[in-house]
This record gives C-alpha cells, structure tokens and sequence, in this order.
C-alpha cells in the first residue's frame, strides 16, 4: 500500500506541469462557452410597435413605429403586412401603395415604410412605418380604428443567428 502511495504521488510530481496544464485547458473551455453564452444575451435584439394619435386645429392622425428595444442589431429576414386577417404583401412597395391607396378613404393622405430583407436594424432605431393623416373638417373617419386593422409579421435573427419573430396578432 505504502508502495502504491509513493509511486502515484512520484508519478504526480513528475508530471505536474502537465496536470496543470490540463485543469487550465478544462477553465479555459468552461470559461469560453458561458461567454458565449453572455454575449448571446447581451446581444439579443427585440422588436416592437409604438402606435401614436394625435389632433391639432387641421388634422387628426395616428402612426404606429416599429422599434428595436433590444441589445443587438436586428437582421430582418421577412416582412409580411396584414390587414383584417388577410396576407397584403410583404417588402414591395408599389403593392403596398396600390392597396393602401384602394382601401383607405379617398380623404386619407398616409405615409408608409417597409424593411427589406437582410435590413440591419440597429439598437433603439424606429421607423414610422404607417402614418395616416385626415382634415378634421373632412372627415368622419378614426385614423387609429383603421390603423388598428393592419398587422405585421417580421421574422428577424440576432447577430449570431437566433431566430424570433414579432408578430401583432400576438399582441
């Protein structure tokens, strides 16, 4: 036993280094996946919608903004546009005008925006993706009651590659 003892603690002596080495590798590894793991979440990005109304002495309007409140750039994948449950289109503008420009009423004047595909979009950005505007004089309609009939879907990856997706269906 006594021998047994000798050869395993000459053993360790002789190879000490090397032991060393092998629990700093051991660190070294466990050290790199939770940093990993900390920067996935330091960088997570996370979209949402503002919607806004407002009336002065000419007009009455609302918009509704979509921003990244996140910690990470949003890289958009899809951009899809809803209204009343039904698909519009997605990033192509001339659609998205000819259809606004059907449905709305003839007295709404509106502004509008969409994200492309592979689109950046940066941490605390907003964009002003619909704004619809009436003459208070003109007109009967609530711009926020039509606005509350659109919907949108955005699929978006953070910088290393997870996947969300925003959708106001949801909300």
């Amino acid at each position: 036993m006594y021998d047994l003892f000798i050869q395993s603690w000459n053993f360790i002596g002789d190879n000490i280094a090397s032991v060393i080495a092998g629990c700093a590798l051991v660190l070294t590894i466990v050290e790199i996946h939770l940093s990993q793991r900390h920067n996935r979440l330091s960088a997570k990005p996370y979209l949402t919608t503002f919607s806004n109304k407002g009336t002065d002495k000419q007009r009455k309007w609302a918009n509704v903004e979509l921003m990244n409140n996140g910690t990470g750039p949003a890289f958009i994948k899809s951009f899809k546009v809803y209204h009343e449950g039904n698909f519009v289109c997605d990033t192509d503008y001339d659609e998205i005008e000819t259809f606004l420009t059907q449905t709305l009423p003839k007295e709404c004047n509106h502004h509008f925006e969409t994200l492309g595909k592979d689109y950046s979009m940066p941490v605390n950005e907003k964009r002003n993706l619909l704004m619809l505007e009436f003459s208070v004089d003109a007109s009967e309609h609530d711009p926020k009651t039509i606005i509350n009939k659109f919907d949108l879907v955005v699929d978006y990856e953070s910088i290393y590659g997870q996947k969300f997706t925003y959708d106001s269906r949801e909300d």
